[in-house]
Protein backbone atom coordinates (compact mmCIF):
# COMPACT_ATOMS: atom_id res chain seq x y z
CA UNK A 1 0.00 0.00 0.00
CA UNK A 2 1.42 3.41 -0.99
CA UNK A 3 1.76 6.09 1.67
CA UNK A 4 -0.82 8.82 1.66
CA UNK A 5 1.04 11.95 0.55
CA UNK A 6 -1.92 14.17 1.40
CA UNK A 7 -2.02 13.11 5.06
CA UNK A 8 -1.02 15.82 7.50
CA UNK A 9 2.38 15.34 9.11
CA UNK A 10 2.29 14.51 12.81
CA UNK A 11 2.80 17.43 15.15
CA UNK A 12 6.10 17.46 16.99
CA UNK A 13 5.59 16.47 20.58
CA UNK A 14 6.19 19.23 23.08
CA UNK A 15 7.68 16.62 25.41
CA UNK A 16 10.40 15.59 22.94
CA UNK A 17 13.03 18.15 24.13
CA UNK A 18 12.39 17.19 27.76
CA UNK A 19 12.68 13.50 26.91
CA UNK A 20 15.96 14.13 25.09
CA UNK A 21 17.42 16.05 28.02
CA UNK A 22 16.18 13.48 30.52
CA UNK A 23 17.59 10.61 28.44
CA UNK A 24 20.96 12.34 28.16
CA UNK A 25 21.13 13.05 31.89
CA UNK A 26 20.17 9.48 32.81
CA UNK A 27 22.68 8.08 30.34
CA UNK A 28 25.49 10.21 31.73
CA UNK A 29 24.50 9.35 35.32
CA UNK A 30 24.60 5.64 34.46
CA UNK A 31 27.99 5.99 32.80
CA UNK A 32 29.38 7.93 35.75
CA UNK A 33 28.03 5.34 38.19
CA UNK A 34 29.69 2.52 36.26
CA UNK A 35 33.01 4.37 36.20
CA UNK A 36 32.88 4.99 39.96
CA UNK A 37 31.96 1.36 40.70
CA UNK A 38 34.70 0.02 38.40
CA UNK A 39 37.26 2.31 40.01
CA UNK A 40 36.34 1.26 43.54
CA UNK A 41 36.14 -2.46 42.75
CA UNK A 42 39.26 -2.33 40.59
CA UNK A 43 41.35 -0.89 43.41
CA UNK A 44 40.20 -3.59 45.81
CA UNK A 45 40.95 -6.38 43.36
CA UNK A 46 44.38 -4.99 42.49
CA UNK A 47 45.36 -4.63 46.16
CA UNK A 48 44.17 -8.16 46.99
CA UNK A 49 45.82 -9.55 43.87
CA UNK A 50 49.14 -7.84 44.57
CA UNK A 51 49.15 -9.09 48.16
CA UNK A 52 48.48 -12.66 47.01
CA UNK A 53 51.20 -12.36 44.37
CA UNK A 54 53.66 -11.01 46.95
CA UNK A 55 52.92 -13.93 49.27
CA UNK A 56 53.36 -16.44 46.42
CA UNK A 57 56.62 -14.79 45.40
CA UNK A 58 57.97 -14.93 48.96
CA UNK A 59 57.04 -18.61 49.25
CA UNK A 60 58.63 -19.36 45.88
CA UNK A 61 61.84 -17.54 46.82
CA UNK A 62 62.01 -19.39 50.15
CA UNK A 63 61.59 -22.73 48.37
CA UNK A 64 64.35 -21.77 45.91
CA UNK A 65 66.69 -20.79 48.75
CA UNK A 66 65.98 -24.10 50.49
CA UNK A 67 66.79 -25.96 47.27
CA UNK A 68 70.02 -23.98 46.75
CA UNK A 69 71.22 -24.57 50.31
CA UNK A 70 70.42 -28.26 50.81
CA UNK A 71 71.23 -31.74 49.65
CA UNK A 72 68.65 -33.73 47.73
CA UNK A 73 67.94 -36.11 44.92
CA UNK A 74 67.60 -34.74 41.41
CA UNK A 75 67.12 -38.23 39.90
CA UNK A 76 67.41 -41.04 42.43
CA UNK A 77 67.24 -43.83 39.81
CA UNK A 78 70.14 -42.30 37.89
CA UNK A 79 72.04 -41.48 41.10
CA UNK A 80 72.06 -37.71 40.49
CA UNK A 81 72.15 -35.61 43.66
CA UNK A 82 71.98 -31.92 44.45
CA UNK A 83 74.53 -30.25 46.74
CA UNK A 84 74.41 -26.79 48.31
CA UNK A 85 75.35 -24.02 45.86
CA UNK A 86 78.25 -22.73 47.96
CA UNK A 87 79.81 -26.18 48.06
CA UNK A 88 79.23 -26.64 44.32
CA UNK A 89 80.96 -23.33 43.53
CA UNK A 90 83.93 -24.23 45.75
CA UNK A 91 84.26 -27.63 44.02
CA UNK A 92 84.10 -25.98 40.61
CA UNK A 93 86.80 -23.45 41.52
CA UNK A 94 89.03 -26.22 42.97
CA UNK A 95 88.62 -28.37 39.85
CA UNK A 96 89.53 -25.50 37.51
CA UNK A 97 92.70 -24.35 39.27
Amino acid sequence: MAPNVNAPSPEPSRWRPLAAVLGTVLGLATLLSLIVIMTLVGKTVVVDDSQARAIKLTEHQAANQQTLQSYGWVDQKAGVVRIPIEQAMEKLIAENK
